[in-house]
């Protein structure tokens, strides 16, 4: 699912790499993307209740007690909200502060991974912490946050990680999971996963396409039926490849550079190499 006017691959292709860090209400999530950007200020930190915020005019309370159907609403809408926030800096690495389930008051709404996809995320960071530090937090906040038992915060917590788990196997992207009590070594596993997105995006040039994305891209295209997809490259050529049950699955050969694709089961090493990769789409489109 890409915004309107976009194709699969290409929104994601021509922009800096994006950690998601999801956890709920109270968990230490600001803490520890101030931290982020204090290490690497780099980094543009966006949180999805203030870009929702800011694109309806309502408060953050109001966004959180929407309907069910409201709530997956705004989630797609905060791709649109995060495309805007990136115009003029979109080589920047993102970090996106967001929720996988939403406490509305009447229930814990799931938001589906297809609310998710269009953030483009490379790698998905999920912060726990103990269910009574969170309640206690909670209690003790200047901000307006649901006060919830120990045991309905742990059953939350849980909730919250099985679907980022969710994300992470639909979309191929990774899952790191910060749990430790302390906060300085949590914060320094999200830095190792920031550096890894920006070594990774660095080989492919880092205006091409990382191979995290090109994957993702043509998985997309796999799932949605599309016979054969174009390559696109930097320069303007372009190569076409066919698609089938058995060849989405794409490997990067590190010992010459070229990308090799596994067509009906059997490798095919194309010409091209990573960085000249622009973009990937169904073939025939424009």
């Amino acid at each position: 699912m890409t915004a309107e006017g976009e194709r699969p691959g290409v929104a994601c292709a021509r922009a800096g790499p994006v950690a998601g860090l999801f956890g709920i209400s109270g968990v230490g999530k600001t803490w520890l993307g101030s931290g982020l950007v204090a290490a690497m200020p780099n980094i543009l930190h966006l949180q999805a209740s203030t870009l929702l915020r800011q694109a309806h005019g309502i408060t953050d309370e109001a966004l959180r007690t929407s309907s069910a159907e409201d709530l997956r609403s705004n989630q797609v809408a905060l791709a649109l909200a995060m495309r805007d926030a990136r115009l003029g800096q979109q080589n920047r690495p993102v970090l996106i502060d967001a929720h996988s389930v939403i406490d509305n008051d009447k229930g814990l709404v799931w938001i589906p991974y297809e609310a998710i996809e269009p953030l483009c995320i490379g790698h998905y960071l999920f912060l726990s912490a103990d269910p009574e530090t969170i309640a206690h937090r909670r209690a003790c906040s200047d901000r307006v946050r649901p006060i919830r038992s120990v045991e309905v915060l742990r059953d939350q917590q849980q909730q919250a990680l099985a679907a980022c788990k969710d994300y992470a196997q639909q979309s191929g992207a990774p899952l790191t999971v910060l749990e430790s009590t302390d906060g300085a070594e949590n914060l320094t596993s999200a830095l190792c996963v920031f550096q890894e997105l920006t070594d990774t995006t660095a080989q492919s040039g880092g205006t091409g396409m990382n191979i995290r994305q090109i994957t993702q891209a043509i998985n997309g295209l796999d799932a949605q039926g599309h016979a054969r997809i174009w390559i696109a490259l930097r320069d303007g050529e372009g190569v076409e490849v066919p698609l089938g049950e058995d060849n989405a699955a794409l490997t990067f050969d590190d010992k010459d550079g070229a990308v090799t694709f596994s067509i009906g089961g059997k490798p095919r090493t194309t010409a091209i190499r990573l960085e000249d990769i622009d973009a990937i789409r169904a073939s025939g489109e424009d």
